[in-house]
């Protein structure tokens, strides 16, 4: 789980980057945090998922 992760972030950085002509901020100056809201959304909610899954299969959370 945690290399779909990697990966499902790489990609995403990849396709954020693809999308404008130049990269975000320039040397010295951090790109704004607007650019990396998607990808971080997507890897905080696959760590819940996982986290809540690993639980519920050693019969911690029940879901009932």
């Amino acid at each position: 789980m945690k290399k779909v992760l990697l990966v499902l972030s790489m990609v995403i950085s990849a396709s954020m980057y693809s999308q404008g002509d130049e990269i975000p901020g320039e040397p010295g100056d951090p790109a704004p945090i607007d650019m990396y809201t998607p990808a971080l959304l997507i890897i905080g909610g696959g760590l819940l998922l996982y986290y809540t899954m690993r639980k519920t299969k050693k019969g911690r959370i029940d879901l009932k």
